[in-house]
């Protein structure tokens, strides 16, 4: 015993050697105390075969293809034949026997046991058994709750991985349902835009009517100025004329007569321009729309232009009657009227020009308001395109995700599937040292 009391396994006693030997958890074998203490060759070549089953999965009956090629192989296997499977199974009992760290075991340990020695060897083989299933049993713990959380961490990435399908696919079905709307708000949007370039190409054009109406006016003021300054030298020359002129009645009443017959016709004229102005005044009333304002406006120019020509036939009458007061006696209550004729006329224009001067400014106002509304539909433009782009960003983030979380799953099944073929390469290797030993053994 003291020279093997180098080696690092303890000794075990009998009953523990023979409570492990009948544990189903290891052996799973028949044997007693007496088996221990009074060794026979059966009983122990029985056990070491229990123990290459356990330790190494080897059966007697795997031995039979080797035993067989090898007789094979012989001039007289007849001669061999208990020999050969005698030697067999001593070489793997000697091989597991190194592992458990006995470098002694010989082939008298078969066919003579001795019970120290048995005892001895047993103890190693024991030792080895339970270090072998302590360490296999923490092993498939480990491995089984890593498996485990595996499992739980994939089942709880797959419900991430189709929560996430499902907000993917609500994000595109709400972008698929938004992008009509989009279409429309940016149809109308560009509608209001085309509309918003015409109106501004006639604010222009009316800018530019108005100007050319404000220097008319300004030449119609001053026309009417010199008009004035005229009838005033022609009153003077008429009171002069009067003077000196010999009082023809007849020529009066004629005089008169033509006079009151122009003034007639000046009526008349005057009546239907302002019949003519109230059915303007009447059009533009009922005018609903932006472009019946504009029409109107147009139409209010021709008015005005119609009213500088009034203005213009008044100027042409002034000067018949400055001729007719020349050639006749006509008194200061004739021109008087003319007058009053040229100063209406002059209300007119300045009644149609205000009119003018308002209508640019509803115009204006209207333009305003059109302006705010294009700059609420551009915000509204603006912050669905945001959205839109958050939308776009959101699903790429949560694409990256989902290729982020498969490749982690891919990793962890890939590292659990490496960690199980490194389980499986090592027991391969146990199993081929093992053999490879016996092997040498054998050779």
């Amino acid at each position: 015993m003291a020279a093997h009391a180098q080696y690092a396994f303890p000794i075990f006693t009998v009953p523990e050697i023979v409570s492990c030997l009948v544990d189903p958890a290891y052996f799973n074998l028949r044997v007693t105390a007496d088996d221990i203490h009074k060794p026979m060759p059966a009983t122990v070549q029985l056990i070491y075969a229990a123990c290459l089953e356990f330790f190494m999965g080897l059966r007697p009956e795997m031995l039979e293809a080797p035993k067989q090629i090898l007789l094979s192989k012989l001039d007289h296997p007849e001669l061999y034949t208990d020999s050969v499977p005698m030697m067999m199974f001593h070489t793997h009992v000697t091989n597991l026997a190194k592992i458990a760290q006995v470098d002694f075991f010989t082939l008298q340990d078969l066919t003579r046991p001795d019970p120290a020695r048995t005892r001895m060897i047993l103890s190693a083989l024991v030792n080895f058994a339970k270090f072998k299933q302590e360490r296999q049993t923490t092993v498939v713990d480990e491995f089984a709750r890593e498996s485990e959380a595996l499992r739980e961490r994939r089942e709880r990435l797959e419900m991430e991985i189709r929560r996430m399908r499902e907000e993917v696919e609500a994000i595109r079905n709400q972008r698929a349902m938004d992008e009509p709307e989009v279409g429309k708000t940016k149809n109308a949007t560009d509608a209001l835009l085309a509309e918003l370039s015409e109106l501004k190409k006639h604010q222009t054009a009316l800018a530019a009517d108005l100007d050319a109406l404000r220097k008319r006016k300004a030449e119609l003021n001053e026309r009417i100025t010199h008009t004035q300054s005229l009838l005033h030298n022609a009153q003077q020359v008429g009171h002069s004329a009067r003077s000196r002129l010999v009082q023809s009645p007849e020529r009066q009443k004629r005089a008169i007569s033509e006079m009151g017959d122009e003034l007639g016709a000046e009526k008349v004229q005057e009546a239907q321009y302002e019949r003519r102005t109230r059915d303007l005044q009447a059009r533009i009333a009922v005018m609903e729309t932006f472009e019946q304002d504009i029409l109107a406006c147009s139409a209010l120019l021709d008015q005005i232009e119609v009213e500088q020509g009034k203005v213009d036939a008044a100027a042409r009458n002034v000067a018949q009657l400055k001729d007719a007061i020349e050639r006749s006696t006509k008194d200061t209550t004739d021109l008087d009227q003319l007058t009053k004729q040229l100063e209406h006329a002059a209300e007119r224009l300045e009644r149609t020009t205000r009119q003018a001067e308002d209508k640019r400014a509803a115009i204006v106002a209207q333009m305003k308001v059109l302006k705010a509304e294009h700059d609420v539909i551009s915000a509204e433009r603006h912050a669905r395109n945001r959205e839109m782009e958050e939308k776009r960003d959101r699903n790429a983030r949560l694409d990256e995700e989902i290729r982020e979380i498969q490749k982690n799953a891919e990793a962890d099944t890939a590292a659990l599937a490496a960690a199980w073929a490194a389980l499986e390469e090592h027991v391969h290797n146990y199993v081929d040292q093992m053999t490879s030993r016996l092997n040498a053994a054998r050779t």
